[in-house]
């Protein structure tokens, strides 16, 4: 009678946390309805993300006189791991994603002026913000065994200092004028020469 035991293998599993947070901007540009052919910056707005480390941004509008309105928004110091999305609030709400520090909109002209042009000829803008990032969260019942840390090797140095030393030396060596202090194992293992000349000593 065998009989076989078998070591159940450990489960593991994990599981996936969206960690968020959001901010809401609002910019006014006054006299919008004036401005042509130019680039405007809103201030630099600030907060941190999910790991609670500090973000900076800001906001552009770059009107032409005939058929567009482009918009973007330019983030800093936002890690790798972590992922930005820009909205604009309003009638015509769109969302980005930030690739590469940016997220840009374009927009008809006529469109913004008609949704989101005060009476005063000022324009009125409101953004939200969000930093998201997945953590995974794995099993702590499964330790996974790294395999050791194996230090670098010093047998050249050793064997260095063995020769430099004449320690245990057991022949020598004459080449020319010099004369080396050697131990016969050290050759035999190293030169076929050696080890034949040796073995017929």
């Amino acid at each position: 009678l065998v009989k076989i035991f078998l070591s159940a293998e450990p489960e593991q599993a994990c599981r996936t946390i969206q960690k968020s947070k959001t901010y809401k901007n609002k910019w006014t540009i006054e006299q919008f309805a004036t401005i042509q052919d130019a680039s405007i910056k809103s201030i630099v707005f600030s907060g941190t993300n999910c790991d609670g480390d500090l973000v900076v941004w800001s906001y552009y509008v770059e009107p032409d006189k005939e058929k567009y309105i482009k918009m973007w928004y330019q983030i800093e110091t936002l890690k790798w791991d972590t992922v930005a999305e820009i909205e604009l609030n309003g009638p015509m709400s769109a969302k980005r994603r930030c690739i590469n520090g940016q997220a840009i909109f374009t927009f008809d002209r006529s469109a913004v002026l008609q949704n989101y042009l005060s009476s005063d000829g000022s324009l009125a803008l409101a953004f939200k913000v969000s930093f998201s990032k997945n953590v995974l969260k794995g099993d702590s019942s499964y330790n996974f065994i790294y395999p050791p840390k194996v230090p670098p090797s010093e047998l050249a140095e050793s064997f260095g200092k063995l020769l430099s030393s004449s320690q245990l030396s057991d022949i020598t060596v004459k080449v020319g004028r010099r004369t080396f202090h050697a131990h016969k194992a050290v050759l035999v293992a190293r030169s076929t020469v050696f080890a034949a000349m040796f073995q017929h000593d």
